[in-house]
């Protein structure tokens, strides 16, 4: 296995298809610029190649209308005879409400997920910080729940269309993790602050995302930017709460929150929020010249008066907290509750599969990985320049193209007109992630953003895999295609949460796309070995430390009884642990996801036989959109939803025998 100790968990670290899943997360993938953020490294293309031919709509709003008004036909279609009109119609109008109260719950999601609010009943919102980092009291939010469970009991699943069905199934899932966080209060077990990837980080990410489609627009933005001193504050006293439930904020954490603060406050003249702005005002089509200086000096003015002094404040406020929490760093286990809420949040980004389960899985696959590396090494001793001259272009631009036209074959293709921008991510931000791609506008899915960290810019390795992952076959292809099909609004916004189906694709997608590199068999399998070690190795450290409670000896102990690690240096998984516990849920997205996509593959084949088709399989799971991959195993194959006779033993020894016996699909 090649890899350097330092690196290990470097590739990849965060869940971001950004609008943010901002559960806090979010992404990545479902946590959502200018001159000099993309000065010589914007890259903005039109999308080329292999694309679906459609009629063209007169604007992205009209295609998303059409869309709609075909979706709200088909689900008011009786399509049995036990399907009941009166109640379809009564179910899509509770899913408009639970939509419109998911994009309306803070001025951030509003903005970033829809473009014409208007067009979607909503023309009255408050623009306000309040409750955005701890959302509503706990007893409100109880009370909003169960009014909503209660109204939602009222509907008979066997009466609705299939595809209400499926989001009856998704809203019973959803249920079953909310009244987990009724029997357990699970208020503190989060985070809102960490060293690079905290609100702190996520606020500048965020506002220099800010869509201006009016004048409107622009003054809620100053507004909001003029008032982030309330969240930085508000997230400060949240995390000051958990220390006092018992929750460690050590030292080492603190120092690292301060020391991202100076680095984004650095060269201030040249700050994001001052260049992401210019660009975005510069592209408006409804200023003249003399509203745009008026604009931009009212942002310079709030960001040096009032952005700058809240980072000092905070940073300041942040010192004084030094010992506070000062406990030992542990992982969740460790705490009150901490095990229970590790299985019930990995139960809610969407698997069936136990935690305990899953240890024994990653702990086998890692044994497999290095088993497999060691004897390809032991046959091959050329393989340790394996990555050396695959690629024979070096620009984002040439790899998205590549990997557009070779993905044509496998995979659906993008609506007519989309576009992207592939953009560096600034230089005061870079600790963020290697690479995160910002999902679209619903109704403006044809504009899309992709980040890259510039460090990274000269490994064509990482390039074209981190492209791969977030735009084609990736991410970009998962969100445009749900958001141009005809699911309700509700599906494609309100299951952010399941990112263990968000970010399997991707990865997925990702090891997917060696097969379209011209190099050996072997040279192939090395480089997915490499990314699939990142994956089983991330994935057993954090359900290691925060379920099973490995306290760092513990961890060192038992990565050091796995064969291709036994030779580590002393100190070799220090800062892994360290990453882990400040970190909980960051890496088992990943490689969770990936053994699931490849059982629900393995068995789609079997179920199918000779009519198995893959591109029409890959079709399928996208179009249903983001869900728990047990719900997408029975609508895909067993062909109902939660039903009663699906055994989730079953699933499991199928899927441990899948993996124990060595995969051979065709993922990859």
């Amino acid at each position: 296995m090649k890899f350097t100790y330092k690196h290990i968990l470097r590739y990849k670290c965060l869940p971001l298809i950004l609008v943010l899943i901002i559960m806090l997360p979010t992404t990545s993938c479902s946590l959502f610029y200018t001159a000099s953020l993309v000065e010589d490294a914007d890259v903005i293309t039109e999308v080329s190649g292999a694309y679906e031919e459609l009629d063209e709509p007169e604007t992205a709003m009209e295609s998303e209308a059409t869309a709609e008004a075909g979706a709200a036909e088909e689900r008011t279609t009786v399509e049995t005879m036990a399907v009941d009109s009166e109640m379809v119609v009564a179910f899509d109008a509770f899913l408009d409400r639970e939509f419109i109260s998911f994009v309306t719950n803070d001025p951030i999601s509003l903005q970033l997920y829809i473009k014409y609010p208007e067009n979607f009943g909503i023309t009255d919102f408050e623009v306000s910080w309040e409750g955005f980092v701890t959302g509503a009291p706990r007893e409100e939010w109880i009370a909003g729940f169960q009014e909503s469970v209660l109204e939602f009991e009222s509907f008979e699943r066997d009466r609705l269309t299939t595809e209400q069905r499926q989001s009856y199934d998704i809203l019973v899932w959803q249920i079953e993790s909310g009244k987990k966080s009724l029997e357990n209060d699970f208020s503190y077990h989060r985070t809102a602050l960490q060293d690079s990837s905290g609100l702190h980080v996520l606020l500048p990410i965020l506002l220099s995302n800010y869509h201006f489609n009016n004048r409107q627009d622009i003054e809620n933005y100053l507004y909001l930017l003029s008032g982030i001193n309330i969240v930085l504050q508000d997230a400060l006293q949240y995390e000051m709460r958990r220390t006092e439930r018992g929750f460690p904020f050590p030292n080492r954490i603190i120092e690292g929150i301060i020391e991202t603060c100076e680095e984004f406050l650095n060269n201030p003249e040249d700050n994001l929020l001052l260049a992401s702005f210019e660009r975005r005002i510069l592209e408006v089509d409804f200023l003249d010249d003399e509203e745009v200086a008026y604009y931009l000096d009212r942002n310079a003015d709030i960001f040096f008066q009032h952005v700058i002094p809240a980072f000092e404040e905070f940073m300041e406020d942040l010192a004084e907290l030094k010992g506070v929490g000062e406990q030992e760093e542990l992982g969740l286990a460790h705490f009150l509750g901490g095990q229970e809420f590790y299985r019930a949040r990995l139960r809610g980004m969407g698997t069936g599969i136990e935690p305990g389960v899953l240890l024994e899985m990653f702990a086998e696959w890692l044994e497999e990985i290095g088993d497999e590396w060691w004897h390809l090494i032991m046959e091959h001793s050329w393989l340790l320049d394996y990555e050396s001259d695959i690629f024979s272009f070096y620009d984002p631009a040439e790899f998205m193209a590549f990997l557009g036209e070779a993905a044509a074959s496998y995979f659906p293709l993008l609506p007519a007109g989309t576009s992207y921008q592939i953009r560096r991510i600034d230089d005061s931000l870079t600790g963020f992630a290697p690479a995160f791609y910002i999902t679209p506008q619903i109704d403006n899915y044809i504009v899309n953003v992709l980040y890259y960290d510039g460090d990274f810019a000269d490994d064509m390795t990482f390039m074209y895999f981190m492209l791969a992952h977030e735009g084609i076959p990736g991410h970009m292809l998962q969100f445009v295609t749900v958001y141009a099909g005809p699911l309700h609004n509700f599906r494609k916004t309100n299951t952010r949460g399941f990112t263990i189906n968000i970010e399997g694709w991707a990865t997925y997608a990702e090891l997917f796309t060696s097969q379209f590199l011209e190099t050996s068999d072997i040279n192939r399998r090395m480089l997915e070995l490499d990314k699939e070690f990142n994956l089983a190795f991330g994935g057993l450290i954090d359900i290691g430390v925060h379920y099973a409670g490995w306290t760092m000896e513990e961890m060192d102990r038992h990565l050091r009884s796995i064969s291709i690690l036994h030779g580590a240096p002393p100190d070799a998984f220090d800062s892994n642990f360290e990453f882990i516990v400040s970190n909980p849920f960051r890496m088992v997205p990943y490689g969770t996801g990936l053994l699931e996509m490849r059982l629900l593959l393995e068995e789609m084949e079997g179920y199918q036989g000779e009519a198995f088709d893959l591109r029409t399989f890959h079709e399928t799971f996208l179009t249903l959109g983001p869900a728990p991959f047990p719900l997408v195993h029975e609508w895909m194959i067993g062909g109902g939803g939660m039903a009663a006779e699906f055994s989730l033993r079953e699933w499991i020894r199928t899927f441990l025998s899948l993996l124990l016996s060595g995969y051979s699909g065709e993922s990859y």
